[in-house]
């Protein structure tokens, strides 16, 4: 389990990709467009919601980090530091796929500007509006 968290966290894009991703502009054309474009959008917000689950998750499990292993106790310790620092949502339970759309295009649309960047992390910032994780 815990390489497969740490393989995942370490194949997330960081800053430009050098293939295509969506950007912000992107997902908010799609979480407005047709149904079958909303399904697609609602499909990535659930993917950087269960993305923001597994990252959180891996800060929470301090057992894993005991067995010698460097690189997993590194991770862990760099994403509790992030968690610190706020960037992480807490979407209660309950909370339907329609609302993570709402969440998202509100902000998108408070923050136009924005719109060029990835859209992974202007999902995340949206989320962190919307639901901030309470210390």
């Amino acid at each position: 389990m815990k390489r497969v968290i740490v393989t995942l966290l370490l194949s997330l894009p960081v800053g430009s990709a050098s293939g295509y991703y969506w950007n912000g502009s992107d997902l908010l054309r799609a979480c407005e467009g047709s149904d079958a474009q909303q399904e697609k959008c609602l499909g990535y917000l659930q993917g950087v919601a269960d993305a923001g689950e597994l990252a959180k998750a891996a800060t929470k499990s301090s057992k894993d980090a005991k067995d010698g292993n460097d690189t997993y106790a590194w991770v862990q310790a760099w994403l509790q530091e992030r968690f610190a620092l706020g960037i992480f949502f807490c979407i209660p339970e309950g909370i339907a796929m329609r609302q993570l759309q709402a969440a998202f295009v509100s902000w998108a649309k408070a923050h136009p500007t924005d719109l060029p960047q990835p859209a992974p992390d202007l999902v995340r910032r949206a989320f962190v509006q919307a639901w901030p994780c309470k210390p």
